[in-house]
């Protein structure tokens, strides 16, 4: 955790990183959040007791049904290219505020014990290079939380939802200003109170028109973030 949080600090620190290095920001960041939920995830087997125990279903209990999240999460962003037709390399901060709902109590008893949360988030982007641009999101999610200890929880999400940005006409891939967001990810959530989270995510974003305007040849992103989350 310590070594993620040192990787972002020093990228947000630097004024222009090089082209080299902005190639593998993701894919490093991506390795570190792959590497904790794989030292996490097997906490299931060593903290929780014995099957034949039993208190083994409320090992771990989760956050009870009904219970709130308000998140604030920023970081990095940067599109690659998927196709030949992918030429724009826009790099930008994201800052997105995300409400969620958890809609179950804990599922399951194996290591894919967790619960869902159903939310949205509205995101704004501020682009800054090769452009100075925006991207505004609103963003339905759903979220699978991983019950791996009191404190460590892995989760995974996917989103979709309703772009609105000036990108449109300025630059070859995208026809519009009304755009679709699709996304998916995973993450870290570290519990320093029952009431409070650290989170570090990485997620794929996909934005284009579905057609409705050409060009349409979309833009796809890799987004780091960084953030807090408050539960209530």
């Amino acid at each position: 955790m310590r070594f993620a949080l040192g990787l972002c600090t020093c990228l947000w620190g630097s004024k222009r990183i090089s082209g080299v290095r902005m190639r593998y920001v993701h894919f490093l960041a991506a390795s570190i959040i792959g590497v904790i939920l794989a030292e996490a995830l097997p906490c299931l087997a060593g903290e929780r007791p014995a099957r034949d125990s039993p208190v083994a279903p409320q090992a771990i209990t989760g956050l009870e049904k009904g219970t709130w999240e308000l998140s604030v999460m920023s970081g990095y962003t940067h599109t690659y290219r998927r196709t030949d037709s992918n030429a724009t390399k826009l790099k930008g901060v994201p800052v997105v505020l995300g409400l969620g709902l958890v809609a179950t109590d804990p599922i399951g008893n194996s290591w894919y014990r967790g619960q869902i949360t159903v939310g949205g988030e509205a995101q704004f982007t501020q682009y800054v290079e090769p452009l100075t641009t925006y991207l505004a999101a609103f963003t339905p999610t759903l979220k699978y939380t991983f019950l791996a200890s009191e404190r460590w929880r892995p989760y995974i999400d996917v989103g979709a939802g309703l772009v609105w940005t000036d990108l449109g006409d300025r630059i070859p891939e995208k026809g519009s200003q009304f755009n679709f967001n699709l996304q998916a990810g995973a993450g870290l959530s570290y519990f320093v109170v029952p009431t409070a989270s650290i989170n570090l995510s990485y997620r794929y974003q996909h934005v284009s028109n579905a057609g409705t305007a050409e060009p349409n040849h979309g833009i796809d992103a890799g987004v780091v973030l960084i953030g807090t989350s408050m539960f209530f």
